[in-house]
Protein backbone atom coordinates (compact mmCIF):
# COMPACT_ATOMS: atom_id res chain seq x y z
CA UNK A 1 0.00 0.00 0.00
CA UNK A 2 1.56 3.37 -1.03
CA UNK A 3 2.61 5.70 1.74
CA UNK A 4 0.58 8.88 1.94
CA UNK A 5 2.43 12.10 2.70
CA UNK A 6 1.81 13.52 6.08
CA UNK A 7 0.08 16.93 6.40
CA UNK A 8 3.32 18.38 7.87
CA UNK A 9 5.51 17.31 4.95
CA UNK A 10 2.94 18.72 2.50
CA UNK A 11 2.96 22.07 4.28
CA UNK A 12 6.77 22.17 4.23
CA UNK A 13 6.88 21.50 0.51
CA UNK A 14 4.21 24.11 -0.09
CA UNK A 15 6.03 26.79 1.94
CA UNK A 16 9.36 26.06 0.21
CA UNK A 17 7.89 26.84 -3.20
CA UNK A 18 6.08 30.04 -2.21
CA UNK A 19 7.48 33.21 -3.70
CA UNK A 20 9.31 31.40 -6.46
CA UNK A 21 8.85 33.28 -9.75
CA UNK A 22 9.50 32.14 -13.23
CA UNK A 23 13.08 31.46 -14.21
CA UNK A 24 14.72 34.48 -16.00
CA UNK A 25 14.68 34.40 -19.80
CA UNK A 26 18.13 33.51 -21.19
CA UNK A 27 20.11 36.53 -22.58
CA UNK A 28 20.09 36.40 -26.37
CA UNK A 29 21.65 38.51 -29.16
CA UNK A 30 18.28 40.24 -29.52
CA UNK A 31 18.58 41.49 -25.95
CA UNK A 32 22.08 42.83 -26.71
CA UNK A 33 20.85 44.73 -29.77
CA UNK A 34 17.94 46.21 -27.85
CA UNK A 35 20.20 47.23 -24.97
CA UNK A 36 22.75 48.95 -27.25
CA UNK A 37 20.00 50.78 -29.17
CA UNK A 38 18.50 52.07 -25.93
CA UNK A 39 21.91 53.22 -24.66
CA UNK A 40 22.67 55.08 -27.91
CA UNK A 41 19.30 56.80 -27.74
CA UNK A 42 19.90 57.96 -24.18
CA UNK A 43 23.39 59.28 -24.98
CA UNK A 44 22.15 61.06 -28.12
CA UNK A 45 19.30 62.73 -26.23
CA UNK A 46 21.71 63.83 -23.50
CA UNK A 47 24.11 65.31 -26.06
CA UNK A 48 21.35 67.21 -27.85
CA UNK A 49 20.03 68.56 -24.55
CA UNK A 50 23.56 69.67 -23.63
CA UNK A 51 24.02 71.49 -26.95
CA UNK A 52 20.67 73.23 -26.53
CA UNK A 53 21.71 74.44 -23.08
CA UNK A 54 24.96 75.81 -24.50
CA UNK A 55 23.05 77.88 -27.06
CA UNK A 56 21.94 78.07 -30.65
CA UNK A 57 25.29 79.03 -32.25
CA UNK A 58 26.90 75.92 -30.79
CA UNK A 59 24.17 73.76 -32.28
CA UNK A 60 24.51 75.43 -35.67
CA UNK A 61 28.28 74.97 -35.60
CA UNK A 62 27.87 71.27 -34.92
CA UNK A 63 27.58 68.65 -37.61
CA UNK A 64 24.38 67.87 -39.47
CA UNK A 65 23.25 64.51 -40.79
CA UNK A 66 22.75 64.16 -44.52
CA UNK A 67 20.24 61.72 -46.05
CA UNK A 68 23.11 59.32 -46.71
CA UNK A 69 23.99 59.32 -43.04
CA UNK A 70 27.36 61.07 -43.50
CA UNK A 71 28.27 63.98 -41.28
CA UNK A 72 29.12 67.29 -42.94
CA UNK A 73 30.31 70.50 -41.38
CA UNK A 74 28.28 73.70 -41.62
CA UNK A 75 31.48 75.77 -41.65
CA UNK A 76 35.25 75.34 -41.79
CA UNK A 77 38.37 77.51 -41.57
CA UNK A 78 40.95 78.21 -44.27
CA UNK A 79 44.25 79.60 -43.03
CA UNK A 80 46.20 81.92 -45.35
CA UNK A 81 49.80 82.73 -44.53
CA UNK A 82 50.68 86.37 -45.10
CA UNK A 83 54.04 86.54 -46.88
CA UNK A 84 56.70 88.75 -45.37
CA UNK A 85 56.06 92.45 -45.86
CA UNK A 86 58.53 95.32 -45.61
CA UNK A 87 57.86 98.84 -44.38
CA UNK A 88 60.50 101.20 -45.76
CA UNK A 89 62.37 103.19 -43.14
CA UNK A 90 62.73 106.97 -43.19
CA UNK A 91 65.37 108.65 -41.01
CA UNK A 92 63.31 111.84 -40.83
CA UNK A 93 60.21 109.89 -39.73
CA UNK A 94 57.80 111.04 -42.43
CA UNK A 95 54.16 110.01 -42.54
CA UNK A 96 53.46 106.33 -42.97
CA UNK A 97 52.67 105.68 -46.63
CA UNK A 98 50.30 102.70 -46.65
CA UNK A 99 50.86 99.55 -44.64
CA UNK A 100 50.35 96.37 -46.67
CA UNK A 101 48.55 94.89 -49.66
CA UNK A 102 48.01 91.12 -49.73
CA UNK A 103 46.32 88.92 -52.35
CA UNK A 104 43.77 86.56 -50.82
CA UNK A 105 43.54 83.63 -53.23
CA UNK A 106 41.04 80.99 -52.15
CA UNK A 107 39.44 78.46 -54.50
CA UNK A 108 36.12 77.91 -52.75
CA UNK A 109 35.08 75.01 -54.98
CA UNK A 110 38.32 73.15 -54.26
CA UNK A 111 38.07 73.81 -50.52
CA UNK A 112 34.49 72.55 -50.27
CA UNK A 113 35.23 69.51 -52.45
CA UNK A 114 38.15 68.53 -50.20
CA UNK A 115 35.84 68.47 -47.20
CA UNK A 116 32.83 66.95 -48.92
CA UNK A 117 30.55 69.83 -47.96
CA UNK A 118 27.90 71.71 -49.87
CA UNK A 119 28.66 74.92 -51.80
CA UNK A 120 30.00 77.93 -49.93
CA UNK A 121 27.38 80.53 -49.06
CA UNK A 122 29.57 83.04 -47.19
CA UNK A 123 33.19 83.79 -46.30
CA UNK A 124 34.15 85.73 -43.16
CA UNK A 125 37.50 87.07 -41.98
CA UNK A 126 37.60 85.52 -38.50
CA UNK A 127 41.22 86.25 -37.56
CA UNK A 128 44.11 88.47 -38.66
CA UNK A 129 47.46 88.50 -36.87
CA UNK A 130 50.82 90.05 -37.77
CA UNK A 131 54.26 89.34 -36.29
CA UNK A 132 57.60 91.11 -36.60
CA UNK A 133 60.27 89.05 -38.39
CA UNK A 134 64.05 89.22 -37.97
CA UNK A 135 64.89 89.90 -41.63
CA UNK A 136 65.43 93.66 -41.23
CA UNK A 137 66.88 93.48 -37.72
CA UNK A 138 70.62 94.03 -37.44
CA UNK A 139 73.21 94.80 -34.80
CA UNK A 140 71.16 93.22 -32.05
CA UNK A 141 68.20 95.60 -32.52
CA UNK A 142 64.64 94.37 -32.01
CA UNK A 143 62.01 95.89 -34.25
CA UNK A 144 58.41 96.47 -33.22
CA UNK A 145 55.20 98.14 -34.41
CA UNK A 146 55.83 101.44 -32.62
CA UNK A 147 55.68 103.24 -35.97
CA UNK A 148 51.97 102.33 -36.17
CA UNK A 149 49.23 104.08 -34.18
CA UNK A 150 46.22 102.41 -35.80
CA UNK A 151 45.23 100.61 -38.99
CA UNK A 152 42.15 99.77 -41.05
CA UNK A 153 42.01 96.69 -43.29
CA UNK A 154 39.80 96.51 -46.38
CA UNK A 155 38.80 93.77 -48.82
CA UNK A 156 38.37 94.51 -52.49
CA UNK A 157 38.16 92.68 -55.77
CA UNK A 158 41.20 92.45 -58.04
CA UNK A 159 39.00 92.03 -61.10
CA UNK A 160 39.35 94.95 -63.48
CA UNK A 161 36.12 96.93 -63.74
CA UNK A 162 34.52 95.14 -60.78
CA UNK A 163 31.55 96.93 -59.27
CA UNK A 164 31.99 95.33 -55.85
CA UNK A 165 32.51 97.87 -53.07
CA UNK A 166 35.67 98.17 -51.00
CA UNK A 167 34.65 97.07 -47.50
CA UNK A 168 36.32 97.38 -44.13
CA UNK A 169 36.89 93.97 -42.57
CA UNK A 170 39.31 94.59 -39.67
CA UNK A 171 40.94 97.28 -37.57
CA UNK A 172 43.35 97.84 -34.74
CA UNK A 173 43.40 100.83 -32.43
CA UNK A 174 45.89 102.00 -29.80
CA UNK A 175 48.79 99.73 -30.77
CA UNK A 176 50.64 98.83 -27.53
CA UNK A 177 54.13 100.26 -27.17
CA UNK A 178 56.85 97.77 -28.04
CA UNK A 179 54.38 95.31 -29.56
CA UNK A 180 55.91 92.70 -31.85
CA UNK A 181 52.57 91.07 -32.59
CA UNK A 182 49.25 92.57 -33.64
CA UNK A 183 45.85 90.91 -33.26
CA UNK A 184 43.20 92.74 -35.29
CA UNK A 185 39.53 93.09 -34.49
CA UNK A 186 37.63 91.53 -37.41
CA UNK A 187 34.16 92.39 -38.69
CA UNK A 188 32.58 89.00 -39.28
CA UNK A 189 29.32 90.48 -40.55
CA UNK A 190 31.08 91.32 -43.83
CA UNK A 191 30.74 88.60 -46.48
CA UNK A 192 33.97 88.30 -48.48
CA UNK A 193 32.61 85.64 -50.84
CA UNK A 194 31.82 87.94 -53.81
CA UNK A 195 35.31 89.45 -53.66
CA UNK A 196 37.00 86.08 -53.13
CA UNK A 197 35.27 84.70 -56.21
CA UNK A 198 36.78 87.56 -58.24
CA UNK A 199 40.22 87.27 -56.68
CA UNK A 200 40.28 89.28 -53.47
CA UNK A 201 43.02 91.26 -51.80
CA UNK A 202 43.40 92.78 -48.37
CA UNK A 203 44.78 96.31 -48.16
CA UNK A 204 45.68 98.12 -44.97
CA UNK A 205 45.88 101.84 -44.40
CA UNK A 206 47.97 102.70 -41.37
CA UNK A 207 48.14 105.78 -39.20
CA UNK A 208 51.54 106.73 -37.79
CA UNK A 209 55.05 107.65 -38.85
CA UNK A 210 57.51 105.74 -40.96
CA UNK A 211 60.04 103.76 -38.89
CA UNK A 212 63.59 105.08 -38.72
CA UNK A 213 64.78 102.00 -40.62
CA UNK A 214 63.16 99.08 -42.43
CA UNK A 215 60.80 96.79 -40.53
CA UNK A 216 59.61 93.40 -41.78
CA UNK A 217 56.66 91.32 -40.66
CA UNK A 218 54.49 88.41 -41.73
CA UNK A 219 51.27 86.95 -40.37
CA UNK A 220 48.24 84.80 -40.86
CA UNK A 221 44.64 85.39 -41.86
CA UNK A 222 41.87 82.89 -41.14
CA UNK A 223 38.80 82.79 -43.35
CA UNK A 224 35.71 81.00 -42.08
CA UNK A 225 33.72 79.45 -44.93
CA UNK A 226 30.03 78.85 -44.30
CA UNK A 227 28.42 76.15 -46.41
CA UNK A 228 24.86 75.34 -47.40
Amino acid sequence: MPRLPSPLSSRLRSSSTKGRGKLPTPWTPKHTVAFVAAAVKVVSMSLIDCLKRLGGPIVLAAVVLTPSGCKKLTEFDVGKKIPEQRVEGNPVAGLLDGFFEIPMNVDLETETDKRGTGPAKAVRLSSLKLSITETAESGGERDDFDFLDAADVFVESRKEGSELPREKVAEIRDVPQGARELDFTTFEDVNLKPSVEQGARLTAQGEGSAPSDDVTFDGKAVLTVEVL
